[in-house]
C-alpha cells in the first residue's frame, strides 16, 4: 500500500476509519499487526533468528497502529467532515496522550476515589470516573508501554538486542488494546478518555 505509518513510511495528513488505512487502501492497523507477526512467524518456522531491524520495525508498527486507532476513534466522534478530521488528527501529541494514559493507570490503581484536593488525579477522575474501567486501563497501559518500547526500538541503537519474543509481546499488547478499545469507546468514560487524548489532562482550579 502507499505511504502510511503502518507501512513504516512518513505519514501525511490522513483520514482514518475502521476499515481503511491512511494510504487509502484496505489495510487496517489490525491487518498490519497480523502481517508483522506473520513475518516473524515465518522466521520462527525456518528456525532462524529474525533481523534486529525487522524486530524493531515490528515494535514501532505495533505502537503506531494503536496511536492511529485512538486518533481514529476520537476524531470520528468530534467532527464529521473528512477535512476537519484530517486537521484535527494533526493536533494529537504523543507526550500528551501518554500523560493522560498515566493518569488513567493511577486511577485504576487508586483504591479511594480522589477528592478535589488531589490536583493530580481529580480532574481526570471527573471525566473517566473511579475506578477507571478495566478496558480503559488495558488501553492506557498498552499505549504507555508501546510508546516506551517504540522509542527504544527507533532511537536507542545501543540497547540490548531485541528478540522475536519482544516483538510478539508488543504486537499482542496492541491487539489486546484494540479489543479493549472496541468496548471502552462505547461508554461515556471511554469517550471522555478519547477527548482527553486530544486536549490533555484537565487542569484543576
Amino acid at each position: 500500500c502507499g505511504p502510511s505509518p503502518f507501512c513504516h513510511r512518513p505519514v501525511k495528513p490522513w483520514v482514518l476509519n475502521n476499515s481503511r488505512s491512511p494510504c487509502g487502501n484496505s489495510c487496517s492497523p489490525r491487518s498490519h499487526l497480523l502481517h508483522d507477526r506473520h513475518r516473524i512467524g515465518i522466521s520462527r518456522a525456518k528456525r532462524s533468528r529474525p533481523k534486529n531491524a525487522a524486530i524493531r520495525r515490528a515494535i514501532s508498527t505495533a505502537y503506531y497502529a494503536l496511536f492511529h486507532r485512538l486518533i481514529d476513534a476520537s476524531v470520528n466522534r468530534l467532527v464529521a467532515e473528512e477535512e476537519q478530521q484530517a486537521a484535527l488528527a494533526r493536533m494529537f501529541e504523543h507526550s500528551r496522550m501518554k500523560v493522560v494514559c498515566q493518569r488513567v493507570i493511577l486511577l485504576a490503581d487508586t483504591k479511594k476515589a480522589p477528592d478535589e484536593n488531589n490536583s493530580q488525579l481529580y480532574p481526570t477522575f471527573a471525566f473517566v470516573g473511579h475506578p477507571a474501567a478495566e478496558e480503559l486501563r488495558k488501553v492506557a497501559e498498552a499505549f504507555k508501554t508501546l510508546q516506551e518500547r517504540r522509542l527504544e526500538a527507533d532511537y536507542n541503537r545501543r540497547a540490548q538486542r531485541m528478540t522475536r519474543t519482544d516483538a510478539e509481546t508488543m504486537i499482542d499488547a496492541a491487539r489486546e488494546a484494540f479489543e479493549a478499545l472496541e468496548i471502552a469507546e462505547k461508554t461515556s468514560a471511554g469517550q471522555a478518555f478519547l477527548l482527553l487524548l486530544l486536549t490533555g489532562e484537565p487542569k484543576a482550579r
